[in-house]
């Protein structure tokens, strides 16, 4: 609903919106909706080395940068507590914007979910499967505490 209105000053004339409380009553909510508990957490490269405290039940995922076609994959340790944190899935992604290009790099994600409380690391190594033995070309790590 629409009301003009002539500014007295200017002449011009101007429009109120009623409902005002409606639109930011679901502005707010949408907002309270995105930041809930709930929602997945995802962590990237520059997140190594951090702490995060999760709640049981909680999803969270690890996306991080890959090229498989140079050989190269993220490989989960089995450091991981498993009575604490359980690996639901893992994908791998072709970057949208090289997808067309032979040999394109991309994204592998980790999706994991909270069991209960506990400490636990989250350790991930760029490998090469069949060379055991190599140093990792790179490696993330996750500190988490599960409430």
């Amino acid at each position: 609903m629409l009301k003009e209105i002539k500014n007295i000053k200017t002449g011009k004339y101007i429009f109120l919106a009623f409902g005002l409380a409606t639109i930011a009553a679901v502005i707010i909510l949408s907002a309270l909706i995105s930041c809930s508990p709930g929602q997945a957490n995802v962590f990237s490269a520059e997140d190594s080395g951090t702490t995060v405290a999760l709640n049981a039940n909680e999803s969270f995922s690890v996306k991080l940068e890959s090229n498989q076609t140079t050989g190269y994959s993220w490989k989960l340790s089995e450091k991981v507590d498993t009575s604490v944190v359980t690996l639901v899935s893992s994908v791998y992604e072709v970057s949208k914007k090289d997808k067309e290009m032979v040999g394109a790099g991309g994204f592998e994600t980790f999706n994991f979910k909270a069991l209960s409380p506990g400490k636990t690391e989250i350790l991930l190594e760029y490998v090469r499967p069949w060379e055991e033995g190599a140093e990792p070309e790179d490696t993330f790590i996750l500190f988490v505490e599960v409430r």
